[in-house]
């Protein structure tokens, strides 16, 4: 008796999961949901074997976004049992709460976001044909809120999972540097390139200190820098923007933010130069955009955690984050049976206490 009641429960709580998507339940049920998937999501995606039939390009992307947390006086005051004041209509209360408790002007380097970065990594493979390239093959997302340092070790088991060191990589990411330290110390026999898009808009920001935004003569200057990129020739390109920069007077009106703009993108150039392989990359049919990595971040991250209102427990966002890389990869149904075979599915009889989160301010 005791062994049917057993596999009754469990049964019951893996068609409650089957259907985690499908119902509307109450956000309490959710939460509890959430915790007891979200704890074996990150050991099913560690423990995957490499997929079958996988492409000879490996090629990794790495991309950031921030998801809102909850302070400790946000979940303080979200704790509190709502008070109905049948006196007042809704805004007359709303604007007597601001008088009694008026909001704090916020410093530079504070937002209202309070977020927390969540680090996305993607792999997947491209098949040489005839035809050329196919692709993407047995794309993989992989996340998390920890650290940078944190996704880059995940990455680098899977990636030599699938043949790292031994199959042609390239790694593509956009401008920012912890990236590229990282993209160094765990990935250094791969081939780089920085984003295309993200160094076409520099090019766009530098164009606009010498033409005006719009003009045909901006257009004109900006394709060209571009046709420069695409054969190669980045040093030349380089030494246009030096070449503008000494050409536009200290003085003078707007002068100074144009210089420092144009300075700015100039350092930029310098410093990912190397990374800018874009004409040896297209002969070789490959890409140049990061594209597949933003995609993921904006359906892993965007559209779940950053939405109106939202504001995310550390803890639970983590758990989030692992679920949606399963439901993203495909891998709903082996999750399912890697639940069904280690241990049963249970929930419990609360949700965990969110953890507050409190971002650090940028330094001034």
């Amino acid at each position: 008796m005791a062994r049917l009641c057993a596999q009754m429960a469990y049964a019951n709580a893996r068609a409650t999961f089957r259907d985690f998507f499908e119902w509307a339940p109450s956000p309490r049920a959710v939460m509890r949901m959430v915790d007891a998937t979200g704890d074996e999501a990150r050991a099913f995606l560690e423990q995957c074997p490499p997929p079958d039939d996988d492409g000879e390009i490996l090629i990794i992307q790495v991309d950031a976004k921030g998801a809102p947390m909850i302070n400790d006086v946000e979940y303080g005051r979200r704790c509190r049992p709502k008070q109905k004041n049948l006196n007042t209509t809704g805004r007359r209360a709303r604007r007597m709460r601001r008088r009694k408790h008026p909001r704090k002007r916020r410093t530079k380097g504070k937002k209202s976001k309070n977020a927390k970065m969540a680090v996305v990594g993607v792999l997947y493979t491209l098949e040489r044909t005839p035809e050329g390239l196919e692709g993407p093959i047995n794309k993989r997302v992989y996340a998390t809120f920890d650290s940078h340092e944190a996704l880059f070790i995940w990455l680098r088991r899977e990636a030599d999972k699938r043949g790292y060191g031994s199959k042609e990589c390239v790694f593509m990411a956009d401008g920012f540097d912890h990236i590229w330290r990282m993209q160094k110390k765990y990935f250094p026999e791969a081939e780089v390139c920085i984003d295309w898009y993200h160094v076409v808009e520099k090019l766009w920001s530098a164009g606009e200190c010498m033409h005006p935004e719009g003009s045909r003569e901006l257009h004109k200057w900006v394709e060209h820098q571009v046709k420069a990129l695409r054969r190669g020739a980045q040093r030349a390109v380089l030494r246009e923007l030096k070449l503008q920069l000494a050409r536009t007077p200290r003085k003078g009106p707007g002068n100074k933010g144009k210089r420092k703009r144009l300075s700015k993108v100039i350092a930029y150039f310098e410093e990912h130069i190397s990374r800018m392989r874009y004409a040896q990359l297209r002969r070789r049919d490959l890409d140049i955009g990061t594209g597949v990595v933003e995609g993921a971040v904006r359906n892993l991250v965007g559209m779940r955690l950053d939405g109106p209102g939202m504001r995310w427990g550390r803890g639970r966002a983590e758990k989030i984050l692992h679920l949606r890389c399963i439901l993203l990869n495909g891998q709903w149904e082996e999750f399912e049976a890697y639940l069904e075979s280690h241990q049963l599915f249970t929930l419990s009889s609360q949700p965990e206490t969110a953890t507050p989160y409190v971002a650090k301010a940028k330094a001034a």
